[in-house]
Parts: structure tokens; sequence; C-alpha cells
């Protein structure tokens, strides 16, 4: 059961990500789903400033 709680949390605050990347007006594309490294990569420091 934990592992569900952690997918969406996870899922969660990666939507958070892409609603900021869009209100900063970034382009949906590759971004949701996150199919572009460069995104994946700025999601993941983008966690860490959050301290997660």
């Amino acid at each position: 059961m934990n592992e569900v709680i952690e997918e969406c949390l996870e899922m969660t605050l990666y939507e958070t990500f892409v609603e900021e990347q869009i209100n900063k007006g970034k382009s949906i594309i590759g971004l949701y789903p996150a199919t572009d490294p460069e995104i994946q990569k700025s999601y993941q420091e983008w966690k860490k400033s959050l301290d997660r």
C-alpha cells in the first residue's frame, strides 16, 4: 500500500511542477508526459530545491 501512496505523492508533485512550468510559458510538449530528458532533469533539480 505504501508504494501506491508514494506513487500518488510523486505524481502530485510532478503535476505541481508542470503547472509552474506552464505558468512560466513553457510548452506542454515533452513536459506532460515527461518525455524530454531535459525536462526530467529540470524536475529533479526543482524537486531538490524543495528539499524532497
